[in-house]
């Protein structure tokens, strides 16, 4: 007994270094979250604000982009993109397009706000007091949209998703696209599903499923959009690797959180056309007298959230393995964004 570490590692639960590393950045978040949000705030908060919160807030005014408004949208939209206003795929345009610009247009608002009360020309409310007291302590606003927690951060999350939907709103049909950068990541899945299920007849919508696989072509390589589908970039692998020439899943690099991910092509098909790819890849074991078949083929979830949930789980793909599947489901091995 005296012999026993005091502690187990991560190998005890066949979990790598990473996952440590994972768990202590977790942690320590948390804990400066908590004890940022204790601090005691005294007098001199208003001097903190006049002093410092000012020009904070006017620069980020400064570095917002031009909002449009939903009739602004729809008229530019019809003139820069060539597909239908009706396909899936431009409704789904629109709807991100006015998400985007009705959420600057938000924080915009709030922001001139702030200033008015700071420079004493606009009476404070109470949701303004809450928006000062948040930046402040070097938050965000719950309703600007959870990009990340400190205003540096979520200014460039923010851009980075605005230019994103510019982009696409230039091309009507991005050659790829960074599904975290959505609102509704989900709704341009089933958007594929819908212009499969038109050019497709007698195959009705249920019948259509969701498939993923990995692209043999670098970001580089990718001319045009793809005439089904979509390819996804801006993706990373957690607790494993893969390598570049065989698409094949490897041990990731030693205290190394996120590994870059290949390009993925979304597309669909009819559930009676679905690969089996599950027992396409297999390795035979000898254990004594008896053949073990362990099947390599790992079913790799996706997500489009760093923070893993069922809501935030967009489709599985198969990845070829030297080793046991179980291996890297012990592991936790998945695909979330690189950036969000």
């Amino acid at each position: 007994m005296e012999n026993l570490q005091n502690v187990d590692g991560t190998d005890i639960l066949g979990l790598t270094s990473q996952s440590e590393i994972a768990m202590r950045l977790n942690s320590s978040q948390s804990l400066l979250g908590t004890l940022g949000s204790c601090l005691s705030k005294g007098a001199s908060d208003s001097q903190i604000s006049q002093s410092q919160i000012l020009p904070m807030v006017q620069d980020v005014i400064s570095k917002l982009p031009k909002d449009l408004s939903d009739d602004e949208i729809r008229e530019r939209l019809s003139k820069t993109t060539s597909a239908p206003q009706t396909s899936p795929m431009s409704i789904c345009l629109r709807f991100e397009m006015e998400g985007i610009h009705r959420l600057v247009r938000t924080v915009r608002r709030n922001l001139q706000d702030v200033v008015g009360a700071l420079v004493g020309s606009l009476r404070a409310s109470n949701e303004v007091d809450r928006i000062i007291d948040l930046l402040v302590q070097g938050l965000v606003p719950s309703h600007w949209g959870a990009f990340a927690p400190s205003l540096g951060g979520w200014l460039s999350s923010l851009l980075w998703r605005f230019d994103v939907m510019e982009r696409w709103s230039a091309t009507g049909r991005p050659k790829h696209l960074a599904l975290a950068a959505l609102f509704n990541p989900h709704a341009v899945i089933a958007a594929v599903r819908q212009e499969v299920a038109r050019k497709k007849t007698n195959w009705s919508l249920e019948d259509i499923v969701t498939f993923v696989e990995v692209s043999k072509v670098d970001i580089e390589q990718i001319k045009d959009a793809p005439a089904e589908g979509f390819y996804a970039s801006a993706f990373a692998m957690e607790h494993c690797a893969c390598s570049t020439k065989e698409a094949k899943l490897v041990e990731c690099p030693p205290k190394t959180l996120l590994s870059q991910a290949p390009i993925l092509y979304f597309t669909a098909c009819h559930v009676n056309d679905m690969p089996s790819n599950r027992d396409a890849s297999t390795a035979t074991s000898t254990s004594g007298k008896k053949e073990i078949v362990v099947n390599t083929s790992y079913e790799c979830p996706v997500y489009c959230k760093q923070r893993r949930s069922a809501t935030a789980l967009l489709a599985f793909v198969t990845l070829k393995s030297d080793e046991a599947a179980s291996r890297w489901t012990l592991k936790g091995s998945a695909i979330v964004p690189m950036k969000e």
